[in-house]
């Protein structure tokens, strides 16, 4: 393991030039399959494959650039920049969830005072008693949106 390691620190700067082009790779493939995830959902099954090779040039990149991340993440301006992307990211994080369930589980209430759009239990039970369907016609003064 040492060996590896002074081998490591004795390319330097190209280990550098390498672990810039990993971070490139390894943020281009995330995107790409979060990209695929939502568009193009008939290519979901390339999703793994891009991401392993997003985490295996991410390892790349931390391997190439440890000392270097070790001095940006445990100085001072390191602790305070970390602290704040977690915070931002984890706030991130829980909106897209929030949306996310929200729209998968959409829900109306009705919060008039007078209930004026729920219909009342007579009214629910009598289309509870209904042998038939029953077909409903609305009317409206706005014109909708592609109607003539």
């Amino acid at each position: 393991m040492e060996r590896i390691l002074s081998l490591l620190r004795s390319l330097g700067t190209l280990l550098g030039l390498f672990s810039l082009v990993a971070i490139f790779i390894a943020v281009l493939s995330s995107l790409a399959a979060v990209l695929i995830y939502f568009l193009l959902p008939e290519l979901r099954s390339s999703i793994g494959t891009l991401l392993a090779v997003g985490g295996l040039f991410l390892l790349l990149f931390v391997i190439g650039a440890f000392n270097q991340l070790k001095v940006a993440l445990l100085g001072r301006r390191g602790r305070y920049g970390t602290n704040t992307t977690v915070m931002i990211t984890a706030f991130a994080l829980i909106a897209i969830l929030a949306n996310f369930v929200g729209a998968r589980n959409h829900r109306r209430f009705d919060i008039t005072a007078a209930g004026q759009f729920t219909l009342s239990r007579q009214t629910l039970k009598i289309l509870d008693e209904l042998k038939q369907p029953v077909k409903a016609t609305g009317f409206s003064r706005r014109r909708l949106e592609g109607r003539g």
